[in-house]
């Protein structure tokens, strides 16, 4: 991404917010990064934990998010998806030609929001995940036919400065949605119930914790750094007649894969109703 570009956070929720974060941390200049909020408040709270950042609430300049367009490279929509369309609107008057709005809003489908984008500026959709905040996150994007190749290329640049980015068709983003964007939530889920499981032999909570995040964290780590399939890591540790075979045989049981595919077709499921 071209370090001198200025980039506008119209919205500056979880996922947003997580990006800002991830942005920051890799290095990016914050005095070239505008954030828009709701709140005075919400923009004194995003003032003290992103230093540099000009934090603009909607409360104190009713014209806050046409200013922060009009100067920005990149405007990064991060609204609820039923504010979108009228901020788009909103804004549509102070974009320059080349411009690049990266839409975050969940559910929204480029075709739902061209129609709000004036000519000469560029419109891709993206799908990131809160790991961003931490540098390891995952986005997809998808974009219209005939988006410039550079625009593109701006908007891989700015998401791997937080991790990963997979760009995919557009037909692909619910289901990516369900898997990398709601996926986090679900390892977190997996690692309350560990933890309880594992107090429940007789563990401190603390314990617990140290016992559970460091197996999933070192095994995520091993995954990653060895580059073997997880089939064969998961057989590696199983030996025939042992424990972790029956503690696998329990899960299967129980269902956990008929579970888990599921848990992502209602995750798909919903996200075509919100539309």
């Amino acid at each position: 991404m071209n370090s001198t570009a200025t980039i506008a956070f119209l919205g500056t929720g979880s996922m947003a917010g997580a990006i800002l974060t991830g942005l920051l941390n890799s290095g990016a200049d914050a005095s070239a990064i505008t954030a828009t909020t709701r709140t005075e408040a919400s923009a004194e709270r995003l003032r003290n934990t992103s230093p540099g950042v000009n934090a603009v609430s909607i409360a104190q300049d009713p014209a806050a998010n046409r200013r922060a367009a009009a100067k920005a490279d990149v405007v990064v929509i991060g609204v609820e998806p039923g504010q979108a369309p009228a901020l788009l609107d909103e804004i549509a008057g102070s974009l320059r030609p080349g411009t690049l709005i990266l839409s975050i809003v969940s559910g929204l489908t480029l075709a739902d929001l061209e129609g709000h984008i004036p000519a000469g500026v560029s419109l891709i959709r993206a799908m990131p995940n809160t790991p961003a905040r931490v540098g390891a996150g995952m986005t997809g994007l998808a974009m219209e036919e005939g988006t410039p190749h550079d625009a593109l290329q701006t908007a891989v640049g700015l998401f791997e400065t937080s991790g990963t980015v997979l760009v995919i068709p557009e037909s692909q983003m619910d289901a990516l949605s369900a898997v990398s964007g709601s996926g986090p939530a679900y390892f977190f889920y997996f690692v309350e119930q560990f933890t309880e499981a594992a107090e429940r032999l007789g563990f401190s909570h603390e314990a617990a914790r140290t016992l559970v995040e460091t197996t999933f964290t070192g095994s995520a780590r091993l995954l990653a750094e060895t580059g073997s399939e997880p089939g064969s890591l998961r057989a590696a540790v199983t030996s025939p007649g042992g424990t972790t075979e029956q503690a696998l045989a329990v899960l299967g049981r129980k269902q956990y894969e008929e579970g888990l595919k599921e848990a992502l077709d209602a995750a798909m499921a919903h996200a075509a109703r919100q539309r």
